[in-house]
């Protein structure tokens, strides 16, 4: 027997006059309880109005653009009688609750199906005598050969007896505990699930709008944020924060998409490394004096930058000797003319050439990668950043569209940046925005071989340390040349082992084939 019942606006939390943006449901079609029905926009919030009762929608009384108030029709529901529990059928429910909790009885638990592992053990016991625990709680974990896992529990009760402890040595159906729990047959379980999930709970319906009526739901730059009420339970069920969402529904709503790809990229980026523990703090005035001294500013930002990048990054550093013999012959016998044209002629801007004549013939390490992982965004400019030491710390301008700059005009703008980077005023955000790889030098200092940890966006970096005399074997005797000693460091989700070493192997002929660049 078929039942017509009327759906109305419920309370809108004082809001009147508001508009229906938005239709989620259709005549004919079959809806459960909660299931959005529409969308509506008031002065101050959107919000989505879900239906309260389940069945099949025989009539909608709105559509988009009318202006509604609470107690006006939305639409006419048909529902079998057989989906609304009678007053015996609920009376029947509270007994079976209330017998249900008066029976309790006593249930072993055994150890499941371990995957054919054998002789198993117990290295953590995750429940105590008298716990109550709810069913798929987990109870122990185990070892194996290969792996740890957990074992659940296969039903809710309070814990009476347990019959393992860490070091025990198990196997597939021993007995892990005896739980009171109460005594309940599958039909039963079942009937019960009907009969309460029938009911719809209107206090529950009532918050769930009221919810999407805050006024102060806003974030950090004063914006309101527009999400329905299911949006807004899934944020707060998962604890996120819905300001660092970005929109992508109609007049700048959130959507439940939205907030799902949120979590997956969130998820995906942390990775394994999202629970690592903090370093400990300790009292160092215990051991002797001390004084604490602030980080600059440039320091603070530079290490939250790189720990970023360490972590979601997996580097891996190649090492190699460039022989610099000829080019620095080269570079002595014409800087006093780069002097005199109010330059200086270093190193690090022969290497910039052959970097850039690199990144051509090697267009993986002229990329990066998406946010999602999935692809490469490949770019057709080549703009290098080279990491300057200031007092205040590390800085990295970039110079742009360095394929375009003969050695007279990357000299002139390395000077200058390099000036303005330890100057008083420093460099603007633009100066060291659109890298695409970048040149990390200790050369003036000293040292040989360490690993520069990639500057992303970047998928790849390259170090420089100080080049000495070495004696290399050359037609048959061993000569002095002078050797520069580089590392390549690379993120190894974009470049494999034998790319970077072609790379480094390609950079290293270009950089001696520099020796023709001035002539």
């Amino acid at each position: 027997m078929a039942k017509h019942i009327d759906i109305v606006f419920p309370d809108l939390g004082g809001a009147q006059d508001v508009t229906v943006i938005e239709i989620l449901v259709s005549e004919g079609a079959e809806i459960s309880v909660d299931q959005p029905l529409l969308t509506l926009e008031g002065d101050k919030a959107t919000m989505e109005v879900p239906s309260p009762f389940s069945g099949v929608i025989e009539k909608l009384s709105v559509k988009v653009g009318d202006v509604i108030n609470e107690g006006d029709l939305i639409g006419k529901l048909l529902q079998q009688e057989e989906d609304v529990p009678t007053v015996s059928e609920e009376s029947k429910l509270s007994d079976s609750q209330q017998n249900l909790s008066t029976a309790p009885v006593l249930t072993e638990i055994k150890l499941p199906d371990l995957g054919g592992a054998q002789d198993v053990t117990v290295i953590e016991m995750l429940v105590s005598l008298g716990d109550v625990i709810k069913k798929d709680q987990p109870l122990l974990t185990l070892e194996g050969d290969k792996a740890t896992m957990e074992v659940p529990a296969p039903c809710s009760g309070k814990i009476s007896e347990l019959l393992l402890k860490v070091g025990s040595v198990v196997n597939e159906g021993d007995l892990v505990a005896r739980v009171e729990t109460t005594e309940i047959t599958n039909q039963e379980e079942d009937k019960l699930e009907e009969l309460s999930s029938s009911q719809p709970d209107t206090q529950e319906i009532t918050n769930y709008i009221e919810d999407a009526n805050v006024t102060e739901n806003i974030d950090d730059s004063g914006a309101l944020i527009y999400a329905g009420p299911s949006v807004r339970r899934l944020a707060f069920d998962l604890g996120v924060d819905l300001s660092l969402v970005k929109p992508t529904g109609p007049k700048g709503r959130l959507l439940r998409e939205d907030l799902q790809n949120f979590v997956k990229r969130a998820m995906q980026q942390q990775g394994s490394h999202a629970a690592i523990p903090k370093l400990p703090e300790v009292d160092f005035s215990k051991f002797g004096p001390t004084t604490t001294k602030e980080i600059s500013k440039i320091k603070k930002l530079t290490g939250e930058f790189l720990t970023r990048n360490w972590l979601n990054i997996p580097h891996v550093t190649q090492h190699g000797y460039i022989d610099i013999t000829e080019l620095e012959q080269l570079r002595q016998k014409h800087k006093s003319d780069f002097v005199a044209k109010g330059s200086r002629l270093t190193l690090i801007v022969f290497v910039m050439r052959a970097l850039v004549e690199s990144l051509q013939k090697f267009p993986a390490f002229n990329s990066s990668l998406s946010s999602d992982g999935t692809s490469l965004i490949e770019k057709s400019y080549y703009n290098i950043g080279f990491a300057v030491d200031t007092p205040q710390g590390l800085v990295v301008p970039v110079i742009k569209k360095a394929e375009q700059k003969d050695i007279l005009q990357l000299s002139q703008e390395v000077v200058n940046l390099s000036n303005i980077a330890r100057s008083d005023s420093g460099l603007k955000p633009g100066d060291m925005q659109g890298g695409c790889m970048t040149i990390s030098s200790l050369g003036g200092i000293g040292g040989e071989f360490f690993t520069p940890i990639v500057n992303a966006p970047e998928v790849a970096i390259l170090g420089l340390s100080k080049s000495s005399m070495q004696p290399v074997y050359m037609d048959n005797s061993f000569v002095p040349r002078l050797m520069l000693p580089v590392s390549l460091s690379y993120d190894h989700r974009v470049i494999d082992g034998a790319e970077g070493a072609r790379f480094l192997m390609y950079f290293s002929e270009k950089l001696r084939a520099q020796v023709s660049s001035l002539d």
